[in-house]
């Protein structure tokens, strides 16, 4: 699979907000997006909501929206990846070009350490899936203006 490096560079910077904003896991993550627009700018969007799905779906929304203006885009999450038959807490990214071929998730494995301040720990290698479904921003879809709530803009 070929990874385009710009997209390359989102996802590995979308980690590494993900992680930082995750800290100590002292809170939750809140999901967000990042995008890429056209002339190269960097925006951030974070997606709060009663359920995990609903967020994602929200930040989805968001992605398709603002299509006209986006290149890439990471969605990023907290979730679970099996690593030899073991449950795993991961750094979760679902990124893509908009009205590119190929949509990738990227899991990066994590373990807390420590007793008394629990730090993340990365571990294992970053793995990248690849998967072919109509990419976010190139289907025609009607929306609902009120479907789509920001915790907050960090543009």
């Amino acid at each position: 699979m070929n990874i385009d490096k710009g997209l390359q560079e989102l996802v590995a910077a979308a980690l590494e907000r993900g992680f930082e904003e995750y800290g100590n896991g002292k809170h939750d993550l809140v999901p967000f997006a990042m995008t890429e627009d056209d002339d190269g700018s960097i925006g951030s969007h974070t997606f709060a909501s009663d359920t995990l799905d609903e967020a994602i779906h929200l930040a989805r929304n968001h992605v398709r929206r603002h299509a006209g203006g986006i290149s890439r885009y990471a969605i990023v999450t907290t979730g679970f990846v099996s690593i030899n038959g073991k449950r795993r807490s991961a750094m979760l990214v679902e990124a893509g070009e908009v009205g590119g071929e190929i949509v990738i998730t990227a899991a990066q494995p994590f373990k807390r350490k420590g007793v008394i301040r629990k730090r993340i720990k990365r571990f294992s290698d970053l793995a990248i899936f690849g998967r072919s479904e109509t990419p976010l921003g190139s289907e025609e879809e009607d929306f609902d203006d009120d479907d789509e709530e920001f915790a907050g803009d960090d543009d």
